[in-house]
């Protein structure tokens, strides 16, 4: 299985793999619950542009 990415730490690639592959989204917005596989997508990309 190979996705054609490579990752230069074994953590970047097991967070890939959960959040890419697994559709895992563990990041939620306390306010409207949208969820984000990572955690700068909620607090910079979300909360900047819809809960100022």
């Amino acid at each position: 299985w190979d996705c054609g990415k490579s990752f230069k730490q074994i953590a970047h690639l097991n967070r890939h793999k959960l959040c890419v592959h697994s559709n895992e989204r563990p990041f939620c917005c306390t306010h409207c619950k949208r969820t984000f596989s990572q955690a700068s997508g909620l607090i910079r990309r979300h909360h900047q542009k819809m809960h100022s």
